[in-house]
């Protein structure tokens, strides 16, 4: 991005925006910082969605305070802040495990009459299973039902997720049920969850029964389902014969949860980037 820069003659706000948001996606706060003082000192001034970008930037690194007086920054500069603005300072919270602290920003966006929507949500459902707080998340899923905020996948995912890392199947399965009736075909990795929730409870024949739901909802498994299923069942005897039996090979392309997560991520970028583009 900035050897892209050096090549425009005039740069204008949008050029600055572009390696701004280059810097923030690496989380790189010294270069954020650096190309701030680069454009206020061409005499613009950020804007809603580069104060975002920055806010941003803080938030990934969970770096609350400094996401916090980015938006103090903006106040000052008179802009009016908005549901991804919010929604970023929670993301902030919620990446330092503080679920107080996301719910306190979320009564901040209220206060100021800011609608929530799904990534809301899903940002206060995620801090509270980081907190593994799973009242919390339930609470959450149900005030914003009653708001009439439907759940995509990735919340149902995160709600899941809550319950298997406690090993409460009942609970985590009809999150699944649930999601399956919202018309929300299951991924890969949420069956992986699932198993892995019958790993931490040391349900053996539960993991065996949802790797089977897996297979005949045509859902391929990777190395990472296979390995959290070999944990599950604990009997390498009889992880070999569950495999030979469903012909499954052992070699099978493997899918990283990062990569999973990248790709969930891209997508709430994309609906951020969109909104702004209305708003």
């Amino acid at each position: 991005a900035e050897t892209w820069f050096r090549k425009v003659k005039d740069p204008d706000l949008i050029s600055y925006k572009s390696v701004l948001a280059a810097a923030a996606v690496k989380r790189d706060m010294a270069a954020v910082d650096r190309w701030v003082a680069r454009l206020e000192g061409a005499n613009l001034a950020l804007d809603r969605i580069a104060y975002n970008t920055v806010i941003n930037a803080a938030a990934g690194k969970g770096d609350l305070e400094l996401a916090e007086s980015w938006f103090q920054r903006m106040m000052q500069a008179e802009l009016v802040p908005n549901f991804v603005t919010y929604t970023t300072l929670m993301k902030a919270a919620k990446n330092r495990g503080d679920v107080q602290a996301a719910e306190r920003w979320y009564g901040e966006m209220l206060e100021a009459d800011v609608e929530p929507n799904v990534m809301t949500l899903g940002t206060l459902i995620a801090a509270a299973s980081k907190a593994k707080d799973p009242d919390s998340a339930h609470r959450w899923f149900r005030e914003f039902g009653a708001r009439g905020i439907k759940p995509n996948a990735v919340v149902y995912g995160t709600l899941l997720n809550v319950h298997c890392d406690e090993g409460d199947y009942e609970r985590a399965n009809k999150v699944f049920t649930c999601m399956q009736e919202a018309g929300h075909a299951p991924k890969d990795m949420d069956y992986t969850s699932l198993i892995k929730c019958c790993a931490v409870r040391g349900s053996p024949d539960q993991a065996e029964e949802v790797f089977r739901r897996m297979l005949a909802g045509g859902v391929k498994a990777d190395k990472v389902a296979l390995a959290m299923l070999r944990r599950a069942v604990n009997d390498d005897a009889r992880y070999e014969s569950l495999l030979a039996e469903l012909k499954i090979p052992t070699n099978v392309e493997a899918k990283s949860r990062s990569r999973f997560l990248e790709s969930a991520q891209e997508k709430w970028k994309d609906a951020e980037f969109q909104a702004e583009k209305k708003m």
